[in-house]
């Protein structure tokens, strides 16, 4: 017996999906603190589901329960959309070497993209009544990512006047802050800029003219680094304090909408490696 089975009627009595098909890692965060982490899918519950967070994951969180996150993964229930959930349980898998959750979702949302993962078809869905194909869909994405991306871009670039009018601290501390911390960033985000843009007009040239499926054009490895967050949010309040605040909140809520971009892009990269085994 694992750690999955100890007290599982007890924690969870619903009939429980084995998201087997599921195999690649989505994005999730904190819905206090942004902090974003990677997690597996291991089955859906009609209120809930287990996820875990094993030790080979690069960004991991250690999660108690009462955490308020939120997955950025649409979860269908009887027509009905989840994303935000609640701890629930923790326990720690030795098989694994990880830690598992059991969460309970609690608010409806409206999907971002209409890729969701349904408890009836048991499958990852995809509703294209409004895209000519899964490739119009990863293009969608792809646009969206890129937009938000410049956007960061340019409340950094308008971070530093700012800062430099608002900061209360020596001229001389402010520029090797300002070299240090803003500049750097703004090189990462150009680069990721730069990257986005090519994999958008890969996919869009390239799948459309081509016929290429979604794995043919993109790869997780090709994009999990152009998602990732962008801003130490610690290290900027450390440096500048309450003055960098606001700028930081617009980033974070832009941040997060990048990690539902980059679970869509998971999920239908999924779906076309799935449709490709039985074919």
């Amino acid at each position: 017996m694992t750690a999955y089975d100890i007290n599982d009627t007890e924690q969870r009595r619903e009939r429980r999906l084995n998201i087997s098909s599921v195999i690649l890692p989505f994005l999730g965060s904190r819905e206090d603190e942004h902090c974003p982490f990677q997690y597996l899918l291991n089955d859906l519950s009609m209120h809930g589901g287990r996820i875990c967070i094993p030790h080979w994951l690069v960004m991991r969180e250690h999660l108690v329960p009462g955490d308020r996150l939120d997955v950025h993964v649409p979860f269908q229930f009887g027509g009905k959309t989840y994303s935000n959930c609640t701890v629930a349980w923790t326990m720690w898998d030795e098989e694994i070497q990880g830690q598992v959750c059991g969460i309970d979702f609690k608010e409806r949302q409206t999907p971002l993209y209409p890729v969701f993962i349904s408890f009836e078809e048991q499958e990852v869905s995809v509703d294209l009544t409004r895209f000519p194909s899964e490739e119009g869909l990863v293009v969608k994405v792809l646009r969206d990512s890129l937009a938000l991306k410049r956007g960061i871009s340019i409340y950094l670039r308008k971070l530093g006047p700012y800062l430099s009018r608002k900061a209360r601290m020596p001229k001389s501390d402010y520029e090797f802050l300002r070299s240090f911390l803003i500049e750097d960033e703004m090189f990462h985000v150009r680069r990721n800029i730069e990257c986005l843009s090519g994999l958008y007009d890969a996919v869009r040239y390239n799948g459309h003219s081509t016929g290429h499926s979604v794995p043919d054009c993109l790869t997780p490895e090709d994009y999990l680094d152009v998602f990732k967050p962008e801003i130490p949010e610690d290290v900027f309040l450390m440096a500048f304090g309450e003055a960098v605040s606001s700028y930081l909140h617009a980033i974070k809520v832009s941040e997060k909408k990048l990690y539902t971009s980059y679970n869509a892009l998971q999920m239908l990269y999924i779906r076309t490696l799935h449709e490709q085994q039985f074919r």
